[in-house]
């Protein structure tokens, strides 16, 4: 018996196949499982096997992958003849078959199910190290044309199939970040209220001014035959430190007036002032700027304020510079908000009735009715919706139903929707289970 016949050479080859296999298959798992993010960052720390991630895998995934398939079955094929030489030999051919079944065993557990499994827990620290020991493979294989020729006959394959080999576009989508940060939140490695920041940034770049601003019908401002009396009145009543000024109408704006302005004023007499002499320059923006533009223009402009106008050039409402940050961090308050009650805009009195502010936003109710409006409808605010529904101006009383919600106005003024009452209207099975309902309540002294 030669050394090459020897039991212990015949373990040892079968010991370092299976570690062969296992190496393939732990590769292959491990670099499919590393994020084209997570890759980038190694390169940029310089990990060990940083280059090799840059020149190999990023740059030539293709290649990499077949060069490890073309090991693991070589592998593979090698372990199963092998074992079959070896059972013919000690065994003969009667046992064949259970020396194959043993085999496929053996392999399936510590040539793919043990080495995958773990190396898609670490895929962060087996891919580096893996691609460096497979770059002399990947070299001959590439030398010979082994790549070569299975890499271009896998991409006939795929696009006679309709695909593609390598994916276009960014290698992280907005979308991805959404979901990461939404599954930060859930697994508690980011706080709520870092996550709910998070998700306005994500948002940011896609509200508009219209979706931000004051409307018209809430803004405090001043004529421009004001009084010095009037306009100290204005700014103490409210609280805002700029005011816009109009002649005639609200649609007419002229300008700003800011209140440290007044400072300088003090000496002259009440009977000289003239609010037009004090006027800063107004800045008109359209309602569908995005905010980060305006943000922007703002910084540019070193302004904080401006009057948002329609498309016929009418003043549709303002927006300042705080009225954009609290998209990003939410509620700014200041000594003026003191005093004023914060209830929500839209009331959840039960699952069937709620009680909405006009001016709340459609896409409150949306998120809490479970529906869907027009992204391009004319309004953003429930006032708006029951407005443009109802056809004209409503009244105390006006009411109308919609995908089965009946919406009374409870409050109005001559120009607008101030509180809705919204009810889920009943069918009559579910009427009728109600009743069966309150009859044994009733029967029971419920």
């Amino acid at each position: 018996m030669t050394s090459l016949d020897s039991p212990y050479f015949e373990w040892i080859v079968i010991i370092l196949g299976l570690l062969g296999s296992a190496f393939f298959s732990g590769a292959e798992t491990a670099l499919t499982a590393l994020s084209e993010t997570k890759a980038r960052q190694l390169i940029d720390e310089k990990k060990r096997g940083a280059r090799a991630l840059q020149k190999y895998w990023l740059e030539k995934p293709n290649h990499v992958l077949t060069t490890i398939l073309v090991g693991n079955n070589i592998v593979n094929l090698f372990m199963a003849s092998y074992i079959t030489v070896l059972t013919h030999r000690y065994v003969g051919e009667t046992s064949i078959a259970i020396a194959t079944g043993v085999t496929t065993l053996g392999i399936l557990i510590f040539g793919e199910i043990t080495p995958k499994t773990f190396a898609k827990v670490h895929a962060h620290k087996i891919a580096p190290i893996a691609l460096v020991i497979l770059t002399p493979l990947y070299i001959v294989c590439w030398r010979l044309g082994v790549v070569w020729v299975l890499t271009n006959i896998s991409r006939v394959i795929v696009k006679a199939l309709g695909g593609e080999m390598t994916r276009s576009g960014p290698f992280v989508t907005e979308d991805d970040i959404a979901y990461m940060i939404v599954s930060g939140k859930e697994a508690g490695v980011i706080e709520e209220d870092e996550g709910e920041m998070l998700e306005s940034v994500m948002e940011f770049g896609d509200t508009i001014a219209r979706e931000v601003m004051i409307p018209r019908t809430n803004i405090h401002g001043l004529s421009v035959d004001s009084s010095f009396d009037d306009v100290v009145k204005t700014l103490t009543e409210h609280g805002h430190s700029r005011l816009p000024v109009y002649e005639e109408s609200i649609d007419n704006v002229t300008g700003f007036f800011h209140a440290k302005d007044l400072f300088p004023l003090m000496p002259v007499a009440p009977e000289q002032f003239k609010l037009v002499d004090h006027l800063r320059q107004a800045f008109f923006v359209p309602e569908a700027m995005k905010i980060n533009e305006l943000l922007k223009e703002f910084q540019e402009r070193k302004t904080h304020m401006a009057i948002v106008v329609d498309e016929n050039g009418g003043t549709a409402g303002v927006i300042s510079l705080e009225d954009i940050l609290e998209e990003l961090v939410g509620e700014i308050r200041d000594e003026h908000d003191e005093n004023e009650e914060e209830e929500p805009t839209i009331q959840k009195v039960s699952e069937s009735h709620l009680v909405a502010d006009g001016g709340a936003y459609i896409d409150e109710l949306a998120d809490l009715l479970d529906m869907e409006f027009a992204e391009d409808a004319p309004y953003d605010t429930v006032g708006g919706f029951f407005q443009h529904q109802y056809g004209k101006i409503p009244q105390l009383g006006s009411e109308f139903e919609f995908e089965g919600w009946q919406f009374v106005v409870q409050d109005a003024d001559e120009k607008r929707v101030i509180t809705l009452d919204i009810h889920r209207l009943v069918t009559d099975a579910e009427g009728e289970e109600e009743g069966i309902v309150q009859t044994l309540k009733d029967a029971v002294g419920l």
